[in-house]
């Protein structure tokens, strides 16, 4: 989908404002209308003004700011086991599997990362000091947090690339007095 990339509409700046309507992403607010493109472009189409092409390294200068605060719905599930993953009769490592997914709600806040389930288990509160990881894929962000399993959580209404940075932001602001190196396969400071 066009907003795992772009979490706002480039024309108006609403943030988080793209909704799927019959194979077009469109925005709520304004009404232009986004969809790929051939190269892996994205096109924007205003009624009135034409489509303009571009990819979505350039769309992305026009996006509205991170905030590092933020709430959306969303898919999470956790990691309930892990198994051996071999190729060629090589050990490469492990892997999770994860259990069912649980429909909530997202929330970060200055100190905290929760998630409230709406219906079932699910739910948790960490505090940011606790997250000890966070791994952004094409479709969804993994969380890790310490004592913690593995979540992925998929967006109903967002972008995985603007809660990527979102958190990155507020791990930043609550870290003010160290460095991040990186933030995957685990957050570590210089």
């Amino acid at each position: 989908m066009i907003r795992d990339l772009l979490w706002g509409c480039v024309v108006c700046g609403a943030p988080e404002s793209l909704r799927m309507v019959d194979r077009i992403e469109i925005c709520e607010k304004c009404g232009a209308k986004y969809r790929r493109s051939l190269g892996a472009q994205i096109a924007v189409a205003v009624e009135g003004k034409g489509i303009e092409t571009r990819s979505a390294a350039e769309w992305s200068r026009h996006l509205p700011p991170v905030t590092p605060v933020g709430s959306a719905e969303c898919l999470l599930r956790a990691a309930e086991s892990d198994m051996p993953v071999s190729a060629y009769g090589k050990y490469l490592g492990r892997v999770e599997r994860f259990g069912n997914f649980h429909f909530g709600e997202l929330v970060l806040t200055e100190s905290a990362l929760s998630f409230h389930a709406r219906e079932g288990g699910g739910s948790f509160d960490w505090p940011l000091g606790e997250l000890t990881a966070i791994q952004p894929s094409s479709t969804a962000l993994q969380i890790k947090a310490r004592g913690r399993p593995v979540v992925a959580i998929k967006f109903v209404n967002s972008s995985p690339r603007l809660w990527e940075m979102r958190l990155q932001m507020a791990l930043r602001q609550y870290y003010k007095d160290r460095h991040i190196m990186e933030f995957q396969p685990r957050i570590s400071f210089r």
